[in-house]
């Protein structure tokens, strides 16, 4: 018998890669800069966290109003 996580309460962060001028947002930093890295190409050695201890649906709000300030994203 398992148990169902509530994959919304996961805390996540808003995060800035400033050389490309891209705001997005994720549960684990790690494993997403790994992919900004292997499959974009980008680099990773200067992150800035915006916001971090959010639930998911906090963290999607404030990355949309950085996309609406004009910074770059998957979901802008």
């Amino acid at each position: 018998m398992g148990f169902k996580k509530d994959w919304s309460k996961i805390k996540h962060c808003v995060y800035l890669l400033p050389r490309y001028n891209y705001v997005g947002m994720t549960s684990d930093l790690h494993s997403r800069m790994k992919v900004h890295r292997n499959n974009q190409g980008r680099d990773t050695s200067e992150v800035i966290i915006l916001h971090e201890g959010l639930e998911k649906r906090e963290a999607r709000r404030l990355e949309k109003e950085y996309h609406a300030k004009g910074y770059l994203g998957k979901h802008s």
